[in-house]
């Protein structure tokens, strides 16, 4: 008898949820069923209305989104086109891979875990969440024999009920080795109250008739559900004294005559995003580098550059049709000598390095990081992870490697590594692949095995600092590199530089040497909008609070371009501005006055021709008793940080967010955009003067939560 099959599938843009499933495919083959892994980009060729068990592991990307190759599945499973019963019968577990850092943890696996169910699914199992934060493995080890057990208890119960079939000469479904021997639970697992009930569900479920098949063709709805709005909670409460927008009829300017349209839908009613130039990872646009600028000193091991690159030549709009609030994923590539030593190691130097590699017959269908055509040179370089990730070295790769080791010594040094690699979660010594490969030299795995346990190299995401109505034929990125020390093994240390960073530095400092001549070229891309970017309000009457330290302020870099270029727009058509246009106010912070004020210029015209309000400035490090502390250009010079500059402007900031102002935050999430949302929540159970009751602390916290499901205030966050 054939093992019952459990169709494992991931959703992920780093490696970790597709590690995660090679793992959990091993458990469920070791206990006796069959367990291929997909990505969820192959959902319709899978067939997944003809699966009686599947298992999704899955993470969420940036503000709510779902990784790339989720994409579409998650648009399939939200559409009002897909039948409501396209998935009848199908047993199914999620399992969230997220990180508690982040304002939308495990909204992705939450959202299929939801749409799974309202489509006919059968939750097997309650979805486990994992969070980064703490360490995965403490969620995910103790989750794998539950869910092997409560599989196991499925199996029984729908043999119990198949049983009189088989008897008639139907096929009945066997169960596997393990479970026919443990019918309950897996090997050494108790038996679970959610395999109790999963198992009476699946046993109603497996004494009625066929369920229908999906219907085929059944496509992706791009507009359902509202984009990410629908993970925002919303709350009561409302701001007193709040007005109505002025008459957009006759006096609101809006943006939208320059937001471009996405690409229509396909014969099928599918977008063809994925596959326009610029558009995704596998279809990058190969911009060149045209302007290149230091921004900053070099001090504390971080400086900062702006380039600009040029987009003219890319053909539709995935890169041509951005907008204020869009960011750019730029494409990194290891650097070559990094790859030359790993190819030596291996043994693949020489000819072996650029030769086409082949699939192994029967192995599982590749990711698409490692689809052909493929080299070794060319996988090394710019198609998986040699050591930057977050978390390195994981899992996957010290199992791999510890499997492959010939010399025992090695393989139980490299099992108890990745053992307590996942109890430190990540916070141990990071040696790269190279190092790994040179201290274990008996661990030598086949290629194809190596490669399929590196992590996908990430490409890295960069607010676009330009409007489409200041440069639509080039967008301008800035970036910190950073230059940290890194503790080794031995005790030594190593200097270390942040991957992508140091590349476009490289390429920036190549530009400004050769006097502009030379213009290297980058891989980069534009994924396609989902809801939760930051946007400009159509209504530009609203007021804007935009708060951004660092280069957190390059996308509002962007709304002032765009701004200024509405502004003139109207003021060209005879409209009155002070009517069409509410006030913009900008909080800026770093840590000197000078040498780290980063556009200082630009914001300073942007205030001087009326774009910009009023600009809140804050310098961390220049000392109150110091030459240069009191009061330079009207700007106060003895605030700290950016947040405290919410206390001193209390009052002010009351009174817009009674005309609906909009509220974004982008910048660091680890301390500044959690101060901001402090002062924020104490800002508003102050006394407004207005003769309203103060609010409590839960009326206000509701306030916010209502302002962000109305997307009005909006955070675009990182973590480093």
């Amino acid at each position: 008898m054939a093992p019952t099959r459990v169709r494992v599938l991931y959703g992920s843009q780093t490696g970790n949820s597709r590690g995660i499933a090679g793992q959990l495919s091993e458990e469920l083959q070791a206990a006796g069923f069959d367990a291929p892994v997909s990505g969820l980009d192959q959902f319709k060729k899978l067939g997944l209305e003809k699966e009686r068990f599947i298992v999704v592991v899955c993470s969420t990307t940036g503000n709510g989104d779902a990784p790339e190759n989720a994409e579409a599945f998650v648009r399939y499973i939200k559409s009002k086109r897909t039948p409501p019963d396209a998935l009848s019968g199908v047993q199914y577990a999620v399992l969230g891979i997220g990180d508690t850092n982040y304002d939308q943890y495990q909204a992705i696996p939450r959202t299929i875990d939801t749409h799974l169910e309202k489509l006919g699914a059968i939750r097997a199992l309650p979805r486990a969440e994992a969070d980064e934060a703490t360490g995965l493995e403490a969620t995910v080890e103790p989750w794998l024999p539950e869910l092997v057990g409560t599989l196991s208890a499925l199996c029984a119960a729908d043999a119990n009920a198949r049983a009189p079939r088989a008897r008639d000469g139907g096929e009945g479904t066997p169960l596997p080795p393990t479970a026919a021997a443990k019918p309950v639970a897996a090997a050494g697992a108790p038996a679970t109250p959610a395999a109790a009930r999963a198992g009476a569900a699946h046993a109603a479920a497996a004494t009625a008739d066929a369920r229908p098949a999906a219907a085929d063709g059944a496509r992706a709805d791009a507009a359902a559900d509202g984009g990410g709005a629908g993970a925002r909670a919303a709350a009561g409460g409302a701001l007193q004294g709040e007005r109505p927008p002025l008459d957009p009829a006759a006096h609101a300017v809006t943006c939208a005559a320059a937001i471009a349209a996405e690409p229509d839908a396909d014969a099928n009613g599918e977008f063809a995003w994925a596959r326009l130039e610029g558009g995704s990872a596998a279809v990058p646009y190969a911009a060149r580098l045209v302007a290149a600028e230091w921004l900053t000193r070099d001090e504390d091991g971080r400086r900062v550059m702006a380039v600009e690159l040029d987009i003219s030549r890319c053909v539709g709009p995935a890169l041509r049709g951005f907008v204020p609030g869009d960011a750019i994923a730029v494409l990194p590539v290891n650097p070559p000598a990094d790859v030359d030593e790993l190819l030596s190691i291996l043994s693949l130097d020489g000819p072996a390095a650029d030769a086409p590699l082949m699939q192994r017959r029967g192995a599982p269908d590749a990711p698409a990081h490692l689809r052909a055509p493929l080299t070794a040179r060319l996988a090394f370089s710019e198609r998986v992870d040699i050591g930057t990730a977050a978390n390195w070295p994981r899992a996957p790769l010290l199992r791999c490697l510890a499997e492959h080791a010939a010399d025992a010594a090695d393989a139980a040094a490299l099992r108890e590594m990745a053992r307590t690699r996942a109890r430190k979660h990540g916070r141990a010594a990071k040696p790269r692949l190279a190092q790994l490969l040179r201290d274990y030299p008996s661990a030598r795995p086949p290629l194809d095995a190596l490669l399929d346990s590196l992590p996908p190299l990430a490409e890295r995401y960069y607010s676009i600092a330009s409007s489409p109505l200041h440069s639509p034929d080039s967008v301008r990125i800035v970036f910190t590199q950073l230059t940290y020390t890194e503790t080794l093994p031995d005790g030594r240390t190593k200097a270390r530089r942040g991957l992508c960073s140091s590349m476009l530095a490289s390429m920036g400092e190549e530009f400004i040497d050769a006097g502009g001549w030379v213009k290297p070229a980058v891989r980069v891309y534009r994924r396609r909008p989902t809801g939760n970017e930051l946007r400009l309000p159509t209504d530009l009457t609203a007021p804007l609070l935009l708060v951004g330290p660092g280069t957190g302020v390059a996308p509002f870099i962007a709304f002032l371009q765009h701004l200024r270029a509405l502004r003139a727009d109207a003021r060209a058509r005879g409209v009155e501005l002070a009517r069409a246009f509410g006030e913009t106010h900008l909080f800026f912070g770093c840590q000197h006055r000078v040498g780290d004020f980063l556009f200082d210029e630009e914001l300073e015209t942007f205030e001087a021709d009326g774009t910009l309000t009023r600009l809140h400035t804050a310098f961390s490090r220049d000392a109150i008793d110091s030459a240069s502390a009191g009061e330079w250009r009207s700007v106060r010079l003895n605030v700290n940080y950016v947040q405290d500059l919410f206390a001193t402007n209390a009052r002010l900031i009351q009174q817009l967010l009674t005309k609906r102002a909009f509220v974004y935050v982008c910048g660091d999430g680890r301390s500044m955009a959690s101060d901001v949302h402090r002062e924020l929540l104490a800002l508003l159970q102050m006394d407004a003067g207005d003769g309203a009751p103060a609010r409590s602390a839960s009326e206000a916290d509701a306030l916010l939560a209502q302002l962000a499901a109305e997307g009005r205030y909006t955070r675009e966050i990182w973590y480093g």
